[in-house]
């Protein structure tokens, strides 16, 4: 399974077996520059337009409990 993104002539795909780890991409598709955020507790995936920050996670997730 994938999340995926197209923006123009470009488009991507996220693995989440990987989102799953890292939970957050920055990345430039077709000169967007785009979050990828996905929540492994939830199942959620959204793509955010980023502008020229840097985002990342605080690992916090790790050990949640619900």
């Amino acid at each position: 399974m994938v999340l995926g993104f197209a923006h123009g002539d470009e488009a991507r795909a996220y693995p989440i077996r990987i989102l799953n780890w890292h939970e957050l991409v920055n990345d430039n598709v077709g000169g967007q520059f785009i979050v990828v955020s996905y929540c492994p507790l939830c199942g959620t995936g959204m793509v955010f337009d980023r502008g020229d920050r840097t985002l990342g996670v605080s690992g916090l997730l790790i050990r949640a409990t619900c």
